[in-house]
């Protein structure tokens, strides 16, 4: 199986759609000015009691900031994904959360006044120290 060289874990991994997908959003949080070092992929957390592993987390002042979580294109962005990146986003206690497949993005921040108690945004929010 072919593999890609990933900087933020400093090996090669195998290259599935979904892991495109992972450098492909990695490659554009750096872009839009995003510091390497503010970027965790394929890491634990606690869910629920169970132990799950988030994509990418942005940390902002030493805090989890945004949760997102990849999908290979042909998979579809359905509910199943957004519980499952709401789930992270609770346990970490993030204010944003994103999905995508590479073709499709969705980001929500947190809205505590809200039904829901998050809203969609349309673009990613700046990172700013």
């Amino acid at each position: 199986m072919d593999t890609l060289w990933d900087p933020f874990r400093k090996k090669n991994v195998s290259a599935t759609p979904e892991e495109w997908v992972r450098q492909g959003v990695l490659a554009g949080l750096l872009a839009q000015g995003y510091p390497s070092i503010a970027l965790a992929v394929e890491k634990s957390v606690l869910v629920y009691g169970k132990r799950k592993r988030f994509d990418i987390l942005v940390f902002k002042k030493a805090k989890p900031w945004m949760v997102i979580e990849c999908k290979a294109p042909h998979i579809s962005l359905d509910q199943d994904t957004l519980n499952q990146v709401f789930s992270y986003r609770i346990a970490l206690d993030c204010p944003y959360a994103m999905i995508t497949n590479g073709t499709q993005h969705f980001l929500f921040e947190a809205a505590p006044g809200e039904e829901k108690g998050v809203v969609q945004r349309a673009s990613l929010p700046t990172f700013a120290p």
